[in-house]
């Protein structure tokens, strides 16, 4: 995800901003825990974005893409199961 976000050079090439968009979809397919690391992941693609001021808008619709694709790609798995994963997430354990 991360070389996707550096080789996407702050989204002006869209194939790898599209790239890192599944790939940020794809990591809490992998383990349901990384769930809490998209925020950050999220800041540090828009802070990334926005910090070089020639092209802006184009770079955000780019970076808007590739979060359209993250949660397509989440969506495959956690849209139908999105209730059993917030119970797992957010159940205490017994002891």
């Amino acid at each position: 995800m991360l070389l996707a976000l550096v080789k996407s050079d702050r989204f002006e090439r869209t194939g790898w901003g599209l790239l890192f968009g599944v790939m940020l979809g794809l990591m809490p397919l992998a383990r349901t825990m990384t769930i809490a690391f998209i925020p950050g992941a999220l800041l540090g693609a828009f802070a990334y974005t926005v910090a070089y001021p020639v092209c802006r808008a184009q770079r955000l619709r780019a970076l808007s893409a590739g979060l359209l694709m993250a949660t397509l790609t989440l969506a495959t798995w956690l849209g139908p199961n999105a209730r059993l994963v917030y119970q797992y997430l957010t159940a205490a354990t017994a002891r």
